[in-house]
C-alpha cells in the first residue's frame, strides 16, 4: 500500500504516483549527482515497491544498468540482484531490459564471483522469451562471454546454470546461432558430457540435441566414437528424461549408419532400451524408442536380424494391445515404417517376431475408434507387406485371413475417407493382379 512513510522514504531524485487503479509508479529523475548511500536507498525502495502492484518508467531500467556499472562493489551486486527481480516479474520488463541494453553489463559481471549467480539468472529469463531483439551478434557475445568464463573453472553450480543459459539459446527460434559459435562451443559441450556431475553432462547431451536438431548446423558438425560411448553412458543411469533425450539425440545423429549403430551395441543399448521400457512404460519412453527405431535401426543391413528378433522389439510389438489411441499411432507408425524400409526377407522376420497378429488387434481396434491415422498406418503396413513378399503371398494372405483382417479390409474398401478405402482396395486387389489362387473366398 501506498503510504506516507514510503514517500518520506524517496530519494530527492525520485518521485512516487498513484495511479487511478492504485498501482504505484516510480520516476527516477537521475543520479548523476547522488550518493552511494541515496543510490542503496534508492534499490532499497525499489525492492520494496517491486512487492507491491508497481509500474516503473523506463528511466527506471536506465538508471539500474548504470547501478551495475558502479565502481561501488556494494553498489553494483545489490542492483544487479534487483535487476534479477525485474527480469522475473513480467516478460515486459525482461523485454525493456533488452532495449535498454541490459547484456552487456550482464556480461560484463561475468567475472569470478559471487554474483554470477544473478547474471546467469537474468540471461536464462531474457534467452527463455526469445527475443527479436536479440540478434545473432548478441547471441555470439554471450557464447563468447560464456566460454572465457567457463575458462575459470567455476563452481558446479554455476556451470550448471551457463548450461541453461545455452540450453534456452539453442532452443531459440528467432535468429539462431551462428555456425562459427557453435563451433567454438561445441568442443566444451563435448568435453562436460565427461563431468561426473550427472546433471552438468546429462545438460550438456541436451544442449548437443538441440543443436543438432537444426540440419543446418548439423550437417557441419562431426563426432567421434568416444562421443557416442559417453552418450551410452549417460543412457544407462536411470534418468527418465535424460533417457528420452539421448535416444532423440541418437536419432538425429547416427541414422542408418551401421558403424555407428555397432558402436551402440557394443555398448548394449537394447538391453538398456528395454530395462527403461520395463520399468516405465510411459508414452513419451514408448514414443522416444519408437522413433529411434524408425530412423535408426530398421535402415540397418547388417544388425536388422538382431534387431527384429530382440526383446526390446518384442516388448513395443506388445505395446500395441494398449487402448491409448496415442500409443497406438505411435506403434502403428513404426510398424509401417519397418515394412516400407524393409525387404522380403525382412518382411519374414517381422511375421516370425508375431508382428502380424499385432498389425490385427490394431486393425480391429482403429476399426472401432475410427482413428484415421491408426488406420492409415496399419493399411499402408498391410499393402508394403503384400507388395513386397508376392512369393509368400497365399501363406501371409492366410496369416491376415485367420486373425481377423481381411474381414475389416473388406468393409473398409466401402469407407468414406478417400485414403482409406484407397488403401483397402489395394490389398483386396493385389492378389486379383497376381492371378489370385489363395482363397476362393476372393
Amino acid at each position: 500500500m501506498f503510504n506516507s512513510n514510503l514517500a518520506n522514504d524517496t530519494p530527492h531524485f525520485t518521485s512516487i504516483i498513484k495511479e487511478p487503479d492504485g498501482t504505484l509508479r516510480l520516476n527516477v529523475l537521475g543520479i548523476i549527482n547522488s550518493t552511494y548511500e541515496e543510490q542503496y536507498e534508492l534499490i532499497k525502495l525499489v525492492n520494496t515497491m517491486l512487492q507491491m502492484p508497481t509500474a516503473f518508467h523506463d528511466d527506471l531500467f536506465t538508471t539500474f544498468l548504470k547501478l551495475m556499472d558502479s565502481k561501488n562493489e556494494t553498489i553494483k551486486y545489490e542492483s544487479l540482484k534487483t535487476v534479477f527481480i525485474i527480469a522475473n516479474n513480467s516478460t515486459e520488463s525482461a523485454l525493456i531490459l533488452v532495449q535498454k541494453g541490459v547484456i552487456l553489463p550482464l556480461l560484463n559481471h561475468l567475472q569470478f564471483g559471487d554474483r554470477n549467480l544473478n547474471s546467469l539468472h537474468i540471461l536464462y529469463i531474457i534467452l527463455q522469451n526469445d527475443f527479436l531483439e536479440i540478434d545473432e551478434a548478441t547471441k555470439s557475445n554471450i557464447i563468447s562471454a560464456l566460454i572465457n568464463f567457463l575458462e575459470c573453472k567455476p563452481a558446479d553450480e554455476l556451470i550448471l546454470q551457463s548450461i541453461h543459459v545455452m540450453a534456452s539459446m539453442f532452443n531459440n527460434h528467432n535468429n539462431p546461432l551462428p555456425l562459427n559459435s557453435v563451433k567454438k562451443v561445441m568442443p566444451y559441450l563435448l568435453a562436460f558430457l565427461k563431468n561426473p556431475n550427472f546433471e552438468i553432462a546429462s545438460g550438456n547431451a541436451y544442449c548437443i540435441l538441440l543443436l543438432t536438431l537444426d540440419d543446418n548446423v548439423k550437417h557441419h558438425l562431426t563426432f567421434d566414437d568416444s562421443v557416442f560411448v559417453e552418450l551410452l553412458r549417460l543412457l544407462k543411469i536411470k534418468n527418465e528424461l535424460t533417457q528420452q533425450r539421448i535416444l532423440t539425440l541418437f536419432s538425429s545423429l547416427i541414422g542408418e549408419n551401421d558403424k555407428k549403430i555397432g558402436i551402440l551395441f557394443d555398448n548394449g543399448i537394447l538391453e538398456t532400451m528395454k530395462e527403461m521400457l520395463l520399468e516405465n512404460p510411459s508414452l513419451e519412453n514408448i514414443m522416444a524408442s519408437v522413433i529411434f527405431f524408425q530412423k535408426n535401426f530398421f535402415g540397418s543391413q547388417k544388425f536388422i536380424e538382431e534387431i527384429i528378433n530382440s526383446d526390446t522389439f518384442s516388448l513395443l510389438i506388445s505395446y500395441s494391445e494398449s487402448d491409448d489411441i496415442r500409443v497406438q499411432k505411435y506403434i502403428s507408425g513404426m510398424f509401417f515404417v519397418g515394412a516400407f524400409k524393409g525387404n522380403a526377407k525382412h518382411v519374414l522376420l517381422f511375421r516370425q517376431a508375431k508382428l502380424f497378429p499385432a498389425l490385427c488387434n490394431l486393425l480391429i481396434k482403429a476399426e472401432k475408434s475410427y482413428d484415421k491415422i491408426v488406420l492409415g498406418n496399419v493399411l499402408a503396413t498391410f499393402w508394403s507387406i503384400t507388395s513386397k513378399t508376392e512369393n509368400y503371398k497365399c501363406q501371409i494372405f492366410q496369416d491376415f485371413e485367420e486373425c481377423g483382417a481381411i474381414d475389416v479390409v473388406i468393409r473398409l474398401e466401402a469407407d468414406e475417407d478417400d485414403k482409406i478405402q484407397s488403401f483397402a482396395k489395394g490389398i483386396m486387389s493385389f492378389y486379383d493382379q497376381h492371378g489370385n489362387t489363395c482363397s476362393k473366398r476372393y
